[in-house]
């Protein structure tokens, strides 16, 4: 490191420094070589960002021959695990997207606006309703009892 002598008090100071540590005389003005470095843009790996911020999720790229092959998740919570004495996340799923850029738009919109589907709690509402009002198969209404062969 180059020091230089201070021009008020003569102690021994850096080079680029912009004032002294000392007596705190100006010695330069800040200039672009001396101003704080600008933040990195985050790191680009294969096309991609490596990470999202913490708390935004995450897109997994899910491996295989798949038709919608990224898969968005979110943390919902956090639970104690006592088998191995430590905090756990619950994630959850939001869906599968054709392309990162799709995944990308879909996790933007539920930080901005968080819904909570669980489609255990549909399948349970619509089964009380089908219940409740004893709807009778008929082929108007064959499309309905078809939603729960899929759970």
């Amino acid at each position: 490191m180059a020091l230089i002598k201070c021009l008020e008090c003569g102690k021994d100071i850096s080079k680029y420094a912009i004032q002294c540590g000392y007596c705190f005389y100006p010695l330069k003005e800040k200039s672009v070589d001396t101003a704080a470095p600008s933040p990195k843009p985050s790191r680009i790996r294969n096309g991609k960002p490596s990470r999202n911020g913490n708390g935004t999720g995450s897109i997994t790229h899910v491996k295989g021959n798949l038709r919608k092959p990224f898969m968005v998740t979110v943390t919902v919570g956090w639970k104690y695990d006592n088998e191995k004495g430590r905090v756990k996340q619950i994630r959850k799923n939001i869906g599968y997207f054709e392309t990162r850029a799709d995944a990308q738009i879909a996790l933007a919109n539920y930080i901005q606006n968080p819904y909570n589907i669980d489609a255990g709690k549909i399948y349970d509402v619509l089964r009380k309703l089908l219940n409740t009002q004893k709807i009778k198969k008929t082929p108007e209404n064959t499309g309905l009892p078809g939603v729960f062969k899929a759970f």
